[in-house]
């Protein structure tokens, strides 16, 4: 932070401000000190934040039954150490890889087998890592898929596949977490479950 920010001017225009902000977490630089700055930075002054869960799927250890990898837990158990209490939160995952043309990878690289998006194994594994995010964040907003309007721009049998995909998934969290869904008017149809219950972190 500046010492521009730091100024008793500031102080007062936080302190009187009429208006909500909200911020994303997206860190200025690669290391975990640019990351802890970031949230340093915003949690005093936000009323609404963002995370952004986009590193790896453990496909693997979703389809295996096994526990979610150790150091993805560790990572979004520190994501969420750093908000405040009953601070509203935007939590946003990735199914999609970068250029959003295919499922997002492994920690190895490896995209599991699939023939439709829509597959049985694929939706089950999905359907499970969101679950445990969902868990671990207490979000009061989840987008379940990131920016997958860009999906339809490489792939429009992918684009089907997805939509399938994305109606099986809204059924079945509807069922396993208390929430209430709606659609978000921009970009075709990106599906936005909203909670209306904070779950406890396990």
């Amino acid at each position: 932070m500046t010492d521009d920010c730091q100024d008793e001017s500031f102080s007062s225009a936080e302190e009187n401000r009429r208006f909500m902000m909200g911020f994303t977490t997206w860190p200025f630089g690669p290391d975990i000190e640019d990351l802890s700055e970031t949230y340093d930075f915003i949690m005093p002054y936000a009323d609404i934040y963002g995370e952004q869960i986009d590193q790896y799927i453990p496909w693997k250890a979703m389809m295996s039954g096994d526990n979610i990898p150790k150091a993805l837990l560790d990572n979004l158990k520190y994501r969420y150490g750093q908000a405040r209490i009953n601070m509203d939160l935007s939590l946003s995952v990735s199914l999609l890889n970068l250029d959003r043309s295919d499922l997002l990878a492994d920690i190895d690289g490896s995209v599991p087998f699939y023939r439709s998006l829509a597959d049985d194994h694929i939706v089950d594994a999905y359907e499970r890592y969101l679950s445990i995010v969902i868990e671990a964040f207490k979000p009061k907003y989840v987008v379940t898929a990131m920016e997958v309007n860009e999906l339809y721009m490489h792939d429009q049998e992918k684009w089907g596949e997805y939509k399938i995909m994305a109606s099986a998934l809204r059924k079945r969290l509807k069922v396993n977490i208390p929430a209430h869904f709606s659609l978000s008017p921009l970009h075709f149809k990106i599906y936005i479950i909203v909670l209306n219950q904070k779950l406890s972190l396990t």
